[in-house]
Formats: structure tokens, C-alpha cells, sequence
């Protein structure tokens, strides 16, 4: 991350001296989240470790932020942004009603290679390194024969001293977009690269498909 970082002080200090354009852009979009679940056990009667890998459907949600975009040459910039993620999802069986929502502030800063074939119609392409922080995620578990909810803060620690979920990922971004004038449309995917979960015996990587729009001022 102390590289990124250097890379967008450098890129700010050229701006200053006249040698890039930047753009600011409003984004919003929707999100569809992923978590990629590992869940390691020992077979009794051989006493080997098992693993279990599953792509569980996380739930839906929104985001919205602004991006800076930094113009180095004509196809080639970069561009950090600040955006807010919501998701949620709802998981209904038999006896339960399970209902989890997420709240994360995501900082991307993606490097972008953009071809335009007018002066108001182009496409480009995008990837870089992507920062997640929890800001809020609650559980809520409803009985429905007692019609009793029990919440639960997954980023506070239980009785045990542990807590579910921990709040920092690192992601790859990548994705594509074309360009009307200043409005912008985009989709990509967001690669969750940390270990969200704490225990020794799940491992849990959040992933997020996204499309969204933007406005260039």
C-alpha cells in the first residue's frame, strides 16, 4: 500500500506542475457480492484435513463516490476514488429467516487505458490494487416459531474474544467502460484477496461483481 500511496503523491505533484489533466467523476452503480468460503475439517476415519470450497451468492447492493482521475498521456491515466458499498442479503429456511447487511468504505485506485474514436464516444479499460474497510455489519437471525430476532455486530467480539468477520481487505480491480461525452458506464469485478475470517478452521474472501454510471465534470 506504501507504494500505491507514493505513486498517487507523485502523480498530484505532477498535476501541480502542468504535466497531467485530471477530471473528477461522479459514480454510482449497483453491486452483486460473492464470498468465496473455505471450510477445512478432519475426516475422522482417515484423520486427513478436508476442504470444502463453495461460491456462495452474498447478496445484492449499491455503491457511490468520487474518482480523480489523472491523465499522464492520451491513453493512460490513473485514478483513486473514495465510495461507499452497501450490500445485503436474505437467506430464508425452514425454521430461520437470516437477514446480514454490510457497510464498507472502498478505496480503488485504478490505472485506466482509454481509446476514443470521437471527440464524444470512446472505451477504456481498467485494474489496480483496491482497499475495503468495514464500517458496519450486523446479522439478524429470526425464529419463526418463537418470532424472536437475535443481532448480532460481526465485527464485535463474543464472549470467546473473537470476532466473525475482520474489517480490512485487499483487492484486484478490473474492469471496462465506454464513455458518452461526460457520462461514463462501467462494469468490472473485485477480487477479494484477505482472509476476512478470524478462525482457524474457515477461511472467507469477498468478491463483488459491479456496473454502474458516471458523470465527468
Amino acid at each position: 500500500m506504501k507504494k500505491v500511496f507514493s505513486f498517487v503523491a507523485i502523480a498530484a505533484a505532477m498535476l501541480i506542475a502542468g504535466q497531467a489533466s485530471a477530471q473528477m467523476s461522479v459514480n454510482a452503480g449497483f453491486l452483486n457480492c460473492y464470498n468465496n468460503t473455505q471450510t477445512k475439517s478432519t475426516n475422522p476415519l482417515t484423520n486427513n484435513e478436508v476442504k470444502t470450497d463453495s461460491l456462495l451468492n452474498g447478496g445484492i447492493g449499491v455503491y457511490a463516490g468520487l474518482s480523480y482521475n489523472i491523465q499522464f498521456t492520451e491513453h493512460w491515466s490513473v485514478a483513486p476514488g473514495v465510495y461507499f458499498n452497501y450490500s445485503g442479503m436474505i437467506e430464508e429456511k425452514t425454521l430461520t429467516t437470516k437477514t446480514t447487511n454490510m457497510v464498507d468504505i472502498n478505496i480503488p485506485v485504478l490505472f485506466t487505458y482509454k481509446v476514443d474514436f470521437t471527440n464524444s464516444f470512446g472505451i477504456m479499460g481498467f485494474l489496480g490494487p483496491n482497499f475495503r474497510y468495514g464500517l458496519s455489519a450486523k446479522s439478524a437471525v429470526k425464529t419463526i416459531a418463537t418470532n424472536t430476532t437475535e443481532t448480532i455486530d460481526l465485527y464485535k467480539e463474543n464472549s470467546f474474544g473473537h470476532s466473525p468477520l475482520t474489517r480490512p481487505d485487499l483487492g484486484l480491480t478490473i474492469g471496462v467502460g465506454v464513455h458518452f461525452n461526460a457520462f461514463q458506464i462501467q462494469t468490472g469485478f473485485n477480487f477479494g484477496l484477505l482472509d476476512r475470517d478470524p478462525s482457524k478452521s474457515t477461511t472467507q474472501n469477498f468478491h463483488q461483481y459491479f456496473a454502474g454510471v458516471g458523470f465527468v465534470f
